[in-house]
């Protein structure tokens, strides 16, 4: 598929820059007034200079003392005078790498657009980049509905297409995963307002269901096109068993269940596959969270069978 590169340019959040000159008190007043303003770009002669988070600059003028000690200073003051710049035309894959490998804290602080020639062009967020990602996840679902409809006629050679896609499916879903997690978190600072609490766990819901589905489905494409292979290597069974619990944690603590091991400490190496014992695993325990009580426990308990 021919697919058109989705770059940080399409966020395109155009918000009026402000003047470094401007004072600390007339920008919480503009804030004030715009109750759903998050970043504010400070610009000077076209180039940005930093970022002014609502959050953090509402919380520094929260009260007496604060408002006398930065009301009539200028911005500059306040602001983030290192925020990340990021080019227009920088594709959303690089930015994934970037953020997550370089500047975690964009996520939570945000970021500002900038021109090819490095003029301010817009800012984006956390929540930007997650929705862009998304936008950018449906338009490569329609494009494999357009070349399944197109290219593949027979059921065996669309199961073949589904069985190839694993990646171009899974990739942008565990980065919806990954963000969502890391902002209901407050890895690193508070969202802000409490509707985007609520925004950020519809999306952390709805892309761990997709990606279950779209794995179901992908087992069974393979296993029709003969293209199922189990692994054989040696790996840990203490190791699976700690990704299948962190895997299944967030729906244990939403209802209050805890999850107690034991014999894990001699649990041996063992050769197989891991990742379909691991899904095994996964399976067994969201069942055994799903259909025990709230407040309730669950035992996971590895030994050998010696018999």
């Amino acid at each position: 598929m021919n697919n058109p590169k989705v770059t940080i340019g399409t966020i395109s959040a155009r918000v009026r820059p402000l003047s470094p000159d401007i004072s600390c008190g007339e920008v919480y007043q503009h804030l004030e007034r715009e109750p759903d303003l998050l970043l504010l770009p400070v610009v000077e002669d076209g180039r940005p200079v930093g970022l002014v988070s609502r959050p953090e600059l509402l919380l520094k003028l929260a009260d007496r003392f604060g408002r006398a000690l930065f009301s009539k200073k200028p911005i500059t003051s306040l602001m983030d005078v290192h925020p990340l710049l990021v080019d227009e035309a920088t594709e959303l894959s690089a930015m994934h790498a970037l953020v997550l490998d370089a500047r975690p804290s964009a996520l939570t602080h945000g970021f500002i657009v900038t021109t090819g020639d490095k003029l301010y062009h817009g800012v984006g967020s956390g929540l930007d980049l997650l929705r862009l990602t998304a936008t950018a996840m449906a338009q490569r679902a329609e494009d494999l509905e357009q070349s399944r409809t197109a290219e593949f006629k027979a059921s065996r050679a669309k199961t073949r297409f589904l069985a190839n896609m694993s990646h171009e499916l899974r990739t942008p879903l565990n980065a919806i995963i990954g963000f969502s997690e890391m902002m209901t978190a407050g890895y690193l600072g508070p969202l802000g307002h409490p509707k985007y609490h609520e925004y950020v766990d519809d999306i952390t819901s709805s892309a761990r269901h997709l990606l279950q589905v779209i794995n179901g489905i992908l087992d069974l494409s393979r296993i029709e096109a003969g293209k199922i292979e189990l692994s054989e290597a040696p790996f840990s069974v203490s190791a699976a068993v700690h990704d299948a619990l962190t895997a299944v944690k967030p729906g244990a603590l939403r209802n209050a269940i805890a999850i107690e091991t034991s014999g894990l400490e001699r649990a041996p190496v063992i050769v197989g596959d891991e990742r379909k014992i691991i899904q095994v695993l996964i399976n067994l325990l969201s069942n055994a969270v799903k259909f025990t009580p709230l407040g309730g426990t669950v035992w996971l308990s590895v030994g050998t069978d010696k018999t």
